[in-house]
């Protein structure tokens, strides 16, 4: 019901831009962290708020999501018409992967699919978070996960390398506003609008 939501939302705010200008449709594909349900500045909101006017961000992050679920959703976004799509999995495809549910091919798969079903697509690095074996979260998986996302051959945001450190996570796993900051900050850099 919340997908049936954003997209009726995002079909009215195109249909107001009635001019001839129209601004860029940023997509943004994720979980939890995507969300950011739990905070009041996700790095959707920090985006929206700096590119008033020149873009429309859609926040299609979903709780627990992997790439190969965002996929087969991938009609429902297209529908959406997005000049960028912004793809920010990982933390719960490694939880997958160590319990047998996905494999790292299937998580790279998806990955290079998604990229290349955008009309333009950037990537984003899994951020680390803080290592927690009862989560089954382990920066090993973190950083293999981040360099396959750095070998697909698309523009990415490399936030690995700088976020997020203890003192910007609200748990093991999830950025607080300083690290979305962060995030967005590394996704304004590679933006030209």
């Amino acid at each position: 019901m919340k997908r049936l939501g954003i997209f009726l939302s995002v079909s009215f705010l195109l249909a107001l831009t009635g001019s001839s200008f129209r601004p860029a449709v940023i997509l943004l594909l994720g979980d939890s962290v995507t969300l950011a349900d739990y905070t009041e500045e996700g790095f959707a909101h920090i985006l929206q708020e700096k590119l008033t006017g020149r873009a429309i961000v859609i926040n299609a992050g979903f709780n627990s999501g992997t790439a190969p679920d965002a996929l087969s959703h991938w009609e429902e976004y297209s529908a959406l018409r997005p000049d960028i799509v912004i793809i920010y999995f990982g933390t719960n495809d490694i939880k997958r992967i160590d319990s047998g549910n996905e494999t790292w091919e299937e998580y790279e798969s998806a990955l290079l699919k998604l990229a290349t079903l955008a009309p333009r697509a950037i990537l984003i690095t899994p951020h680390r978070g803080h290592e927690t074996p009862a989560h089954h979260y382990y920066l090993a998986d973190v950083e293999r996960a981040a360099s396959l996302v750095r070998n697909l051959g698309y523009p990415v945001a490399d936030i690995y390398s700088y976020c997020c450190e203890e003192n910007q996570l609200c748990d093991y796993a999830h950025p607080n506003e300083e690290g979305h900051h962060i995030i967005a900050d590394a996704i304004l850099a590679l933006l030209s609008l």
